[in-house]
């Protein structure tokens, strides 16, 4: 019970120091934080030394605010055990703290995902350099060989998977930013629609695949090889999921403004859209397999 209250703690809570006096102070107490309080309250009465806690208080006509309770424990001239409260509005503290563990979370993860970039490359450039070296020994294995030797078939076959295993090694150190792509204006609409004639071809017979692409279509700049990479992995990504079942998939081109963009769509987490209009390329799926439904 409160008995006595000054008019900070009145001017602090919005109300006058009548509506103070002889109430419970759990009644400005969060609903959520009264657990807490009720544990802290304990430690008060307990303890010699002050105790302090912080909890969330209730400001008449207004949001709740985060405070810091600091009490000592008296004894009046009666003997009777009672508590000294000081009351702190610390919402302005808390704020910052708040501000300050996003900012280090973000740059933790930007930190972590350099190291992984520094690693991924050092991987890649290894990698690379491994297959050149196959793929150089399997030439000289096939100079060595008559045309029509029995393992020449083998050996090209060997060379070829070998050279486009190199070509994904490049697209990696092009995606790490390790190596240039050459980029130029692309129509994304045109691109696509030229990617899709292999992947039709290939794509399994149950899978629908519905196109919504205007054309023209949004201009990008771009790599015509890396967009195309792109293309075929998300949708390869989603008839894969179908693992033999009937499913539709969804192929759409469209341009997008800032405030479409969810924020857990955005990558890196601290990106903010700066311009006045995106190409958005948007693959959904309804199948039902390991990957589940959704955007990618």
């Amino acid at each position: 019970m409160i008995l006595e209250a000054n008019f900070t703690l009145a001017a602090l809570l919005g109300v006058t120091r009548g509506e103070l006096v002889n109430q419970p102070l759990t009644r400005f107490v969060l609903r959520e934080d009264q657990d807490s309080y009720y544990r802290q309250c304990r430690h008060f009465f307990a303890a010699d030394a002050p105790q302090v806690c912080e909890i969330r208080m209730l400001r008449k006509e207004s949001d709740p605010f985060w405070a810091r309770l600091e009490a000592t424990a008296a004894v009046d001239e009666e003997g009777v055990l009672f508590c000294r409260v000081v009351v702190s509005d610390i919402s302005e503290h808390k704020r910052v703290d708040a501000e300050k563990a996003e900012f280090e979370g973000r740059f933790r993860q930007t930190q972590k995902a350099e190291s992984l970039g520094r690693m991924a490359g050092a991987i890649a450039h290894h990698f690379n350099n491994q297959l050149q070296a196959v793929m150089g020994n399997l030439e000289l294995a096939l100079d060595d060989l008559p045309p029509d030797a029995d393992p020449v078939k083998k050996l090209k076959n060997a060379r070829r998977a070998a050279a486009r295993t190199a070509e994904v090694s490049k697209v990696m150190l092009t995606y790490l930013g390790q190596t240039p792509g050459e980029r130029e204006p692309l129509d994304l609409s045109e691109t696509c629609r030229r990617g899709l004639i292999m992947l039709r071809a290939a794509m399994p017979k149950d899978v629908v695949l519905e196109i919504d692409i205007p054309f023209p279509g949004p201009i990008v700049r771009s790599n015509v090889n890396q967009l195309q990479q792109v293309l075929t992995n998300l949708v390869t990504n989603a008839w894969e999921a179908a693992e033999g079942k009937t499913g539709n998939i969804r192929l759409a081109v469209k341009t997008v403004f800032p405030e479409a963009i969810p924020a857990e769509r955005r990558f890196p987490a601290g990106w903010r859209p700066e311009d006045q209009a995106y190409a958005c390329l948007e693959v959904a799926d309804t199948c039902c397999g390991r990957c589940g439904s959704g955007y990618r």
